[in-house]
């Protein structure tokens, strides 16, 4: 499989194959689930990429030009969590934790739709091998328990 046929899957598998619960299946034990879909992914640079080369390429490309092109992107609340300290002995493998909160189902679809447009997943793939290693990312749609 080419280099580029495994990302457009790995591409097609993590922002189109997740799920996410049905909000009446919340299992908060204590709290309460937050509304909307919220997903998480964690990514790792690109060997011989520096953690500020990687940081300045996902916030001044990646996450602009993910935004012009995703519209539910643009109105989701999202966040990216660059890591610092690790707690000694702690195995990591990724540099950052992205959270992308969506107000509800219906934007989270809207966003898989987007994504699965052959001219947006090419531009994400094309840019996301410019600094990020593919074969480390994963995606995980959360369920959020939010206590005060």
């Amino acid at each position: 499989m080419t280099p580029i046929r495994l990302l457009l899957v790995l591409l097609a598998v993590l922002l189109a194959g997740a799920q996410p619960a049905a909000a009446a299946d919340s299992s908060c034990a204590s709290g309460e689930p937050r509304a909307g879909i919220k997903t998480i992914t964690l990514l790792a640079r690109k060997p011989g990429t520096s953690l500020e080369d990687f940081k300045r390429h996902y916030e001044t490309v990646h996450v602009p030009g993910a935004r012009a092109r995703i519209p539910a992107l643009a109105r989701a609340d999202y966040r990216r969590n660059f890591i610092g300290e690790a707690r000694p002995g702690a195995p990591i493998d990724f540099d950052v934790v992205t959270e992308m909160r969506f107000a509800s189902e219906a934007e989270y679809a809207e966003m898989r739709k987007t994504t699965s447009d052959p001219a947006v997943s090419a531009w994400i793939v094309a840019d996301i091998v410019k600094f990020a290693d593919p074969s480390k990312t994963r995606t995980y749609v959360v369920e959020e328990c939010v206590s005060k």
